[in-house]
């Protein structure tokens, strides 16, 4: 496979949620980020998840943030699901 980045992988890969999956094995070091296209977006850590990230989600939308700080001002926010994603697994979400 060409290319070890996420959206290099789309190119041969079905979903960017198998992407997302296969980066887990070829990067190193520590890191939390966001990708998206124009059918949804995901967001991976790494294995150890030092770097920080906050994720809200309500029926109305599905928000990321590096501190919660960041997402106290959303709609709903005292009513949405709010959480750290898991260390090394891929949460993605379609629209």
């Amino acid at each position: 496979m060409r290319g070890r980045d996420p959206l290099s992988k789309m190119q041969h890969l079905a979903t960017l949620g198998e992407a997302l999956e296969s980066s887990l094995e070829d990067l190193d070091g520590f890191f939390t980020f966001v990708v998206g296209t124009k059918d949804g977006f995901g967001v991976v850590r790494d294995p150890i998840a030092c770097k920080p990230a906050v994720m809200a989600e309500t029926d109305q939308y599905v928000a990321f943030g590096s501190e919660y700080r960041a997402l106290v001002n959303l709609p709903g926010i005292e009513t949405a699901r709010v959480w750290e994603p898991e260390p090394a697994t891929v949460c993605f979400w379609r629209h």
